[in-house]
């Protein structure tokens, strides 16, 4: 493994919520929020649609929410679909400001829900 890699990995595996900055709290809830809101956005675009139609395809248990829905896919495809109607809303709103977290955060959402994990782990 590349050292970087490794120095970044082990960093973040070991980071704790309680390490974390009340100002990084802050800024990462409101990315959050802002998230959930382009999600609600890009919803009903073609791209979303089409996204979440695929995702749809495939029968996961245990696997990941396609958000929106009770079906669960494979972690993969519920990434793909979830993060595709977030990035939709700004993607196709000509005032958007791109912002990387909205584009980031909902592929990880499956990652906590699948290991049961609460928000702060």
């Amino acid at each position: 493994m590349d050292r970087t890699l490794e120095f970044l990995s082990t960093y973040a595996t070991k980071l704790t919520y309680d390490q974390l900055p009340p100002g990084v709290v802050h800024h990462v809830r409101r990315r959050v929020i802002d998230t959930l809101g382009c999600a609600m956005g890009g919803f009903s675009t073609e791209p979303s649609r089409i996204a979440r139609s695929y995702a749809l395809e495939v029968n996961a248990n245990p696997g990941a929410t396609v958000l929106g829905t009770r079906h669960r896919t494979a972690p993969d495809l519920a990434a793909f679909a979830n993060g595709s109607w977030s990035g939709a809303w700004t993607s196709t709103t000509p005032d958007a400001i791109p912002d990387i977290p909205v584009t980031i955060s909902p592929p990880c959402c499956p990652l906590p829900i699948m290991s049961r994990q609460a928000g702060r782990s």
